[in-house]
């Protein structure tokens, strides 16, 4: 039994997360610590990746306003969330909200197909780990850009596009959260 909850209809974007650390004056952690991870064949620890610059110094958001943040741990997850009165889903939260009542395996039902998976969502190809552009997206894709991926409560994006981080702590792990929802260069059965 889990009881009533609420979660977003679609990932925070880009957008949103800028009016958040605008409003707020929260300073985000990666650019207190000066790097971030991003994918270069491989994902790195880069100088200059940011939220704002999240590829690297040499990045921007044009063009990504509507596209998930990123580049923003679990800390800043949790402070932008008590900024509007929210917080972060558990895990057994998610879950639900994710396969619904029936327990789907994707949040669309049971089956997945290569050829129907960029219909579906943004993720990765079959065999791990690579981005595809077979849905549109080499990276990240707007929000909310998947229609037939909606769970079954109506939620946009709980498969690809990004990790999305949980209350729940990691089993066995310290100081270190619980993510669900996989990436979009993950296969479907991140």
């Amino acid at each position: 039994h889990i009881p009533d909850f609420g979660l977003m209809r679609r990932e925070v974007t880009t957008r949103h997360f800028a009016r958040f650390v605008d409003d707020s004056g929260y300073r985000p952690t990666v650019e207190t610590t000066g790097k971030g991870n991003a994918w270069w064949r491989r994902w790195r620890l880069v100088a200059g990746a940011n939220w704002r610059h999240p590829e690297g110094p040499k990045s921007s958001l044009e063009d990504l306003w509507d596209h998930p943040v990123v580049q923003v741990p679990a800390k800043d997850g949790e402070a932008f969330c008590r900024f509007y009165g929210m917080r972060l889903p558990s895990e057994d939260e998610w879950e639900y909200a994710a396969r619904g009542a029936e327990g789907f395996r994707y949040q669309w039902g049971n089956s997945l197909s290569r050829e129907s998976l960029a219909a579906y969502t943004n993720a990765g190809r079959f065999d791990c780990c690579a981005a595809p552009a077979a849905d549109g997206y080499s990276r990240t894709a707007p929000v909310g850009s998947f229609a037939l991926g909606r769970s079954p409560f109506g939620l946009d994006d709980m498969a690809g596009n990004v990790w999305e981080w949980k209350s729940s702590p990691f089993p066995g792990a310290v100081n270190k959260r619980v993510i669900r929802g996989s990436g979009w260069g993950n296969n479907p059965y991140s």
